[in-house]
């Protein structure tokens, strides 16, 4: 437990910037070789993030309660009284007061909403857009117990097949707030989906398929890399940003996402709202990753959730025993189908395993 608690020291030390040059110089070269370290800087940063954003909303809210206790009450009341021309008076002895808390409200109200949205996508900024895609709302006369329009989705996404058996991965923000989950194929054919098990911290969620109309005519390409790419290596993925699946290529950019994140790559891609959920391909066909996330501000700048995240996955006591063997880098096991075919060859066979999610 010491031990534990001297490492934390360290990191926090480490991160707000307390550490001399010495100590700076042999705990990043810990850090590099240890991935284990690089994951708990990661949650450290996130955490202290959001300890600062809650101090700095506590410390707006007892200003603006200042400024309320500022404003007499009982003098409003008396001023508000039927008099000939106080409403200039009344502006004039209050505009400063009403001002200033009216405007403090707007921030504080505006910061609120900030630390929603980021609750929404774990562990990202606001210097980071979520590749969810949102529909423009269509009215509809629909009665309340009908099955959803085509329509009528408020939001998209993408998300790939892991087994015959109707498993599909996409990521968490892209379902967050669903009622019902659908999933269509690149020739239009809708399934309905239930959502069997979602983990908001690694921003991933498996779905399965429950029409029994749902076939598939050969077993899932996609095999879950549990190695770690090399940067600059070739990637590639396929989603849905628009409604035809669109193929996007590009290079593994960094070994870690957003300001450090340890359970991401960054990645060099155009990518679009609507390619969350994809899966990135190596140049060998090995998912080593899944799309969520593109840096505003920078042009190709997409970070991808780890593939081996996936298989943290299966250590999870709420994941059933058939996901487990999916999911489970041992037992889940196959060979690789797509190693040594050509890029257009490559598409051809994983493209009828990607799917457009909508969420209403």
């Amino acid at each position: 437990m010491d031990m534990e608690k001297e490492v934390l020291d360290w990191i926090e030390r480490y991160i707000t910037g307390k550490m001399s040059e010495e100590e700076k110089k042999h705990f990043e070269l810990l850090l590099q070789n240890d991935e284990s370290l690089q994951e708990k800087v990661g949650q450290q940063k996130f955490f202290l993030g959001l300890l600062n954003e809650y101090g700095e909303q506590a410390r707006l809210k007892a200003q603006l309660n200042r400024f309320h206790d500022d404003i007499s009450i009982q003098d409003l009341l008396e001023d508000l009284k039927p008099q000939h021309s106080r409403l200039y008076v009344l502006w004039k002895r209050y505009r400063v007061g009403v001002a200033i808390a009216a405007s403090m409200g707007v921030l504080a109200v505006s910061l609120t909403l900030h630390h929603l949205s980021q609750e929404k996508l774990v562990g990202q900024s606001n210097q980071i857009t979520a590749l969810r895609r949102e529909y423009v709302k269509i009215l509809s006369t629909q009665k309340i117990n009908s099955l959803p329009s085509k329509n009528s989705a408020e939001y998209g996404g993408t998300a790939f097949l892991l087994d015959s058996k109707g498993y599909l991965i996409t990521n968490f923000h892209v379902l967050d707030g669903a009622d019902s989950v659908n999933i269509e194929n690149r020739k239009g054919t809708s399934f309905k989906t239930t959502v069997v098990y979602t983990n908001k911290a690694y921003d991933l969620a498996i779905l399965k398929v429950e029409d029994s109309s749902f076939k598939m005519n050969a077993k899932s390409p996609f095999i879950l890399s549990n190695q770690k790419p090399k940067l600059s290596e070739p990637v590639f993925t396929m989603g849905y940003p628009r409604d035809e699946i669109v193929y996007t290529e590009g290079y593994l950019s960094a070994a870690t996402g957003y300001e450090g994140d340890t359970l991401n790559y960054q990645v060099s891609m155009a990518v679009n709202p609507g390619n969350s959920g994809g899966p990135v391909l190596d140049s060998k066909g090995n998912v080593i990753g899944i799309l969520s996330a593109k840096q505003n501000m920078a042009d190709g700048v997409a970070f991808a959730v780890r593939s081996t995240c996936l298989y943290e996955l299966a250590k999870d006591p709420k994941v059933d025993s058939l996901l487990h063997n999916i999911l489970n880098p041992v037992k889940g096991h196959k060979q690789n189908s797509l190693a040594g075919l050509t890029r257009a060859q490559k598409t051809e066979k994983i493209e009828d395993f990607i799917f457009m999610v909508k969420t209403y």
